[in-house]
């Protein structure tokens, strides 16, 4: 559990460090993450930032960032409970590392430099002790990279399939011979079976995936159009 806590430790710290930008380097409690960044922990630091939702969409929870407060531990810990008040999930993780930069960088703004170490360890301690042990359950730091996998690939998949469904539709069986040999569909999909298999590999494979699925798409709306003149 102490790696995934230290590994926690350093994704908090380069997470308030890409908020600030370059002036985390001249803050004695971000400056060893400005300068150095493991790739591992540059990729989950990659998720986090895709998976964390848009504040606009929590009124209580903007005004709770607002207000000076958050630079109390009292103030801090509420709006930390408001993040997960409906359970823990990582996208609400991502959402508690994206509102603990904010705040940092709320201090920035206002020339309180001092509140980034106060803000740093409420952060951490409530990582200890509300979080860590679900993250662990979860299959460690890993475990948010593999959940973000499998909505890529399957976002992917849905948008492939709903453009093969609508292809089949309308697309007149008589001017498309060559899916029907040898197999149709299941030919084609049998044909690159590997392929999808090797797609599913990880995370940094699976990135594309969607735009290759509307790609495809995109073909076979084209191909539709050219068929009908």
């Amino acid at each position: 559990m102490e790696q995934i806590m230290e590994t926690g430790a350093i994704l908090l710290r380069s997470y308030i460090c890409d908020q600030i930008g370059r002036g985390a380097k001249y803050i004695a409690e971000l400056a060893l993450e400005w300068v150095s960044q493991d790739p591992h922990i540059k990729k989950l630091l990659k998720v986090l930032k895709r998976m964390a939702q848009e504040v606009d969409k929590d009124k209580k929870l903007q005004r709770l960032m607002g207000m000076d407060r958050a630079f109390t531990l009292e103030g801090f810990t509420e709006m930390a409970c408001h993040i997960f008040s409906d359970g823990i999930t990582w996208d609400r993780v991502a959402l508690f590392f994206y509102v603990v930069s904010k705040v940092a960088l709320k201090a920035v703004i206002e020339d309180k430099e001092m509140l980034i170490n106060p803000i740093v360890g409420w952060a951490l301690g409530f990582l200890r002790k509300r979080l860590l042990t679900w993250i662990q359950e979860q299959g460690g730091w890993d475990g948010l990279l593999s959940q973000h996998s499998n909505q890529i690939k399957w976002l992917a998949v849905a948008v492939a399939v709903a453009f093969i469904a609508v292809a089949v539709a309308i697309i007149p069986k008589q001017q498309l011979p060559w899916i029907q040999e040898p197999d149709g569909w299941d030919g084609l999909l049998s044909k690159h079976e590997e392929t999808l298999k090797w797609t599913a590999g990880g995370a940094d494979t699976l990135e594309w995936m969607p735009a290759v699925a509307m790609a495809i798409g995109t073909g076979l709306l084209a191909l539709v159009g050219l068929r009908r003149t």
